[in-house]
């Protein structure tokens, strides 16, 4: 097969393809494996699961909808009020896999590399950290934001049964 080939005879993308099928669909709406396999006509876990993650790119875009991941079963159209937890999880992962940079970054043996090696490690390291704290920062002060937010609605509630 050529690159850029269509895979199927209609010319759509895989992810396209689920892309249509599901992006009209209601919250909590669960596709399974097989469905998703039935959809794009094949049984490739790898298929699916590049389709599937191609296919989430574009509703978050175009649709404002997201897809989760339901282990051992598909995927789950997630209800709006449930992407901040898909969101914080992705933010969650993201820190971790930092934090393993930095890690694998000071565990480089500075006296097997050259000067010029040696400096660029240590640049690349103060970097990953920088952009560590900032990670961290942001959410310190999203999370003080929320707290800010639930008290005044709670003070609001307060306000309106006083009435």
């Amino acid at each position: 097969m050529k690159p850029f080939t269509p895979k199927r005879a209609d010319g759509r993308a895989l992810w396209q393809v689920v892309f249509d099928a599901v992006h009209a669909d209601p919250p909590n709406t669960t596709y399974t494996y097989d469905a998703i396999g039935s959809m794009i006509e094949t049984d490739v876990r790898h298929d699916i699961y590049s389709a599937v993650g191609r296919c989430n790119r574009e509703l978050w875009k175009r649709a404002q909808r997201s897809l989760q991941n339901v282990r051992g079963i598909g995927y789950r159209l997630l209800k709006p009020q449930e992407h901040e937890v898909q969101a914080l999880d992705y933010h969650d992962r993201g820190r971790r896999k930092m934090k393993n940079a930095v890690a694998i970054m000071r565990a480089t043996d500075l006296a097997a590399l050259t000067d010029p090696e040696r400096n660029h490690v240590l640049q690349v390291e103060s970097v990953l950290v920088a952009m560590g704290r900032a990670i961290d920062h942001s959410m310190q002060r999203l999370t003080r934001h929320d707290e800010i937010l639930r008290d005044l609605a709670d003070r609001v509630d307060a306000l309106e049964e006083r009435k």
